[in-house]
């Protein structure tokens, strides 16, 4: 065996050894980070679900860990402009101050992201800064469920010309539970009651609503309605209701 044989079979040696460290450290190249589920990670919040782990140079997984994810602030899951606002624009935000986000993409009524929690109404204006903040504990004392992000439909219900506007959750296949919410001088978000009622049971609305925030007919003479599907008598039924001593009162149809 030659000198130079030999100096070639070890330079060839550490080369193999060389690239089976540059492979070995390929998932943290260029600054990416390769976490394993005892990894620490300096975040506010830890959100449910699990993911994959990537590196910069591969679109194959390295592992499967729990998302790690830091959330420096609460989740608007609704952003609306106020009604005769415009040019001073100021926003009423829906927003999850405490609670979790997953995925579930089985089919079913709450198929893909979930927001579920405690919510506040937050009035601000235009550059953010908070007029008003409303705790919606006392409203909803069960933890709210989001699917996703949606708009108010907003309409002056009680004729006190200040907005109001309907937030409910989903109750079944066929309809919703909702209260009726109103923005009060002090900029407040307070209920506008229903006589005997907890909140209202509503199947169909007018349009403009969505399935969180269902608009409510309104006819000239201020009555609203909806309608509501009876599953005793399998078919939808209209309800009416007028604004009387401060509170919404069913009228007899």
């Amino acid at each position: 065996m030659t000198r130079d044989f030999r100096i070639n079979i070890v330079r060839g040696a550490a080369l193999l050894m060389f690239g089976m460290l540059l492979a070995g450290c390929r998932a943290t190249d260029v600054g990416a980070t390769v976490l394993t589920p005892d990894s620490a990670y300096p975040t506010e919040a830890v959100a449910s679900g699990s993911t994959q782990a990537r590196s910069n140079t591969s679109s194959e997984p390295v592992g499967s860990l729990q998302a790690r994810i830091a959330i420096r602030s609460p989740m608007t899951l609704s952003n609306n402009l106020l009604p005769g606002t415009a040019g001073k624009n100021v926003y009423l935000r829906i927003q999850l101050y405490e609670g979790t986000y997953s995925e579930d993409w089985n089919p079913g009524a709450y198929m893909g992201t979930l927001y579920e929690g405690r919510y506040q109404i937050v009035i601000a204006d235009q550059y953010g800064k908070t007029l008003s903040t409303t705790k919606l504990d006392n409203l909803f004392p069960e933890p709210l469920v989001f699917t996703n992000h949606f708009t108010l439909a907003f309409e002056d219900y009680n004729g006190d010309g200040f907005p109001d506007f309907t937030l409910g959750q989903r109750a079944n296949s066929n309809g919703g539970e909702y209260k009726i919410l109103t923005i009060a001088e002090d900029l407040t978000v307070r209920e506008l009651p229903v006589r005997g009622e907890h909140s209202l049971y509503v199947s169909k609305g007018g349009e403009g609503g969505s399935n969180y925030s269902v608009k409510l007919n309104k006819s000239k003479t201020g009555l609203l309605s909806y309608s509501y599907y009876s599953q005793d008598k399998g078919k939808y039924i209209d309800r009416t209701l007028k604004w009387q001593s401060g509170e919404f009162v069913p009228v007899a149809g």
